[in-house]
């Protein structure tokens, strides 16, 4: 089979080296390749085409645009875009990253509606793009993003790529899921729950698309919600953005027109989440909220939350998993009380010698031990790891041959178990690795884990004691 391709079109201003050495552009393609074979298990061409490059448009493969003051004032950069996007049905093989913000009347029309990837830091209205890659503003930002953006080109590879597109759709049609935009605050959580959404089975509208207007958003939302079991409307301190010649923000017209849509087809299921305390809300917004409050019509077929984001997403996935009809969904579900902790472990299959000896120590401490698959399907494999992050007592992760970027991409998502629906808090992380003790120092102290070399395997034990009487103390607890 032919390696999937991407095209990055950007300004070459946007590559200049800093003290690091590497350019901005050519250290985002090395990170985009290493995460992608990481995620995907493809390997992927990856062309660099910045505005001093004369070869014609790309006809084929997907598109990542690298976006930048510079680049919108580089004329042969927009004009590769539209000759692109002119050769293009559809939108869903473009993705747009940011370099450095721009106002939303600066991004090009043929891609302004498309999905953010924001992998630059902004405060007190000043934006630096990352050069330090491994600085914690880097690890919840920039790395997170990235992570975003694989899944996303991974997901429209294999749709691409495999005959199974419109069989897919037919199994998803009845557990297709409408997530409606947000404003800018709530990009991040809307982003988790879609690739939640995604990784348990469900199809997710609206599809990417090109600019639209009010009219044609209200046509296209009624399309998307004959789909769907569910629509899902969160709402924050942003009004977020606004279609041509409209009044209403994307957000809001898509609350109207799937509350009208609920009225008329009762089977449809909706959930407003608000969140409390909104800091500094747009004057827009503020009026939005406060009649979506108070509206009966605005808010109908709907049940309103406004809590913590991570009630919402406890009480959210309590909805979907009794309207949803995945078997994957549910055959990750273990509900029977504990008589004993549970352990997820962690490991690449080049480790596989090294973890069973972990596991024969956990067992023998009578510690449940949950292990992905060695064989299955990538969305198999990543719900039964989602599954994992939710139930688990504590993980133990192990390094041994494999590479350190692996060890960071676990850690991720550790870290990020919460997003997934984990309620409960976590009652330990152990790194086992071969590498030197003072190398995984600042990993150790960044994500809070505890740290063991291999050659000291038998300290597991005071890990196990450890677990096993803090389970305990929380089983009385409750």
């Amino acid at each position: 089979m032919r390696q999937p391709e991407i095209h990055i079109i950007y300004a070459k201003e946007d590559d200049a080296g800093n003290a690091t050495g590497n350019g901005w552009v050519t250290s985002f393609k090395k990170f985009l390749q290493m995460m992608l074979q990481q995620t995907s298990g493809k390997t992927f061409t990856i062309n660099l085409l910045p505005d001093t490059d004369t070869e014609s448009t790309p006809k084929e493969g997907l598109l990542v645009v690298i976006l930048s003051t510079d680049f919108i004032l580089s004329d042969f950069c927009l004009d590769r875009l539209n000759q692109y996007m002119s050769q293009k049905e559809q939108t869903e093989a473009v993705f747009k990253v940011f370099k450095s913000p721009l106002a939303f009347r600066e991004v090009p029309d043929a891609i302004k509606f498309l999905p953010d990837y924001n992998l630059y830091h902004a405060q007190d209205g000043l934006s630096q793009a990352f050069y330090d890659y491994f600085s914690k503003k880097a690890q919840k930002i920039y790395w997170m993003k990235m992570i975003d953006l694989c899944f996303d080109i991974h997901e429209v590879v294999v749709q691409k790529a495999t005959e199974r597109k419109a069989e897919n759709r037919k199994t998803h049609k009845s557990k297709a899921v409408y997530l409606a935009d947000t404003g800018k605050d709530l990009s991040g959580a809307r982003n988790i729950i879609k690739r939640e959404l995604n990784r348990h089975g469900f199809d997710v509208y609206p599809k990417p698309k090109a600019t639209l207007s009010a009219a044609d958003w209200e046509k296209e939302i009624k399309q998307d919600l004959k789909h769907c079991i569910f629509s899902i409307h969160m709402f924050g301190a942003s009004y977020g953005n606004t279609p041509k010649d409209a009044e209403l923000s994307i957000a809001a017209i898509q609350n109207e027109t799937a509350a009208a849509y609920a009225q008329a087809n009762t089977e449809l299921k909706r959930i407003i989440w608000i969140a409390p305390a909104l800091e500094n809300p747009e004057d827009k917004q503020k009026t939005f909220v406060h009649k979506l409050k108070r509206d009966a019509n605005a808010a109908a077929g709907a049940e309103i939350l406004e809590s913590s984001l991570e009630d919402f997403k406890n009480t959210l996935w309590d909805q979907l998993q009794v309207n949803a009809t995945s078997e994957e969904l549910s055959s990750f579900n273990w509900s029977s009380p504990k008589k004993h902790p549970y352990v997820y472990l962690l490991n690449d299959v080049v480790d596989k010698s090294q973890a069973e000896k972990v596991r024969a120590i956990l067992e023998k401490k009578q510690i449940q031990v949950i292990q992905l698959p060695e064989t299955g399907g990538l969305l198999s494999l990543r719900n039964h790891h989602i599954a994992a992050l939710r139930q688990m007592d504590a993980a133990i992760i192990i390094q041994d041959k494999v590479n350190e970027q692996w060890v960071y991409m676990k850690l991720l998502d550790l870290l990020k178990a919460p997003g997934f629906g984990r309620s409960q808090h976590l009652l330990g992380k152990l790194l086992l690795s071969s590498s030197a003790k003072d190398k995984n120092e600042p990993l150790v102290e960044q994500y809070q884990i505890e740290g063991c070399q291999l050659s000291e395997i038998d300290k597991i034990n005071n890990f196990v004691e450890v677990l096993t009487k803090d389970f305990h103390q929380a089983e009385v607890a409750d």
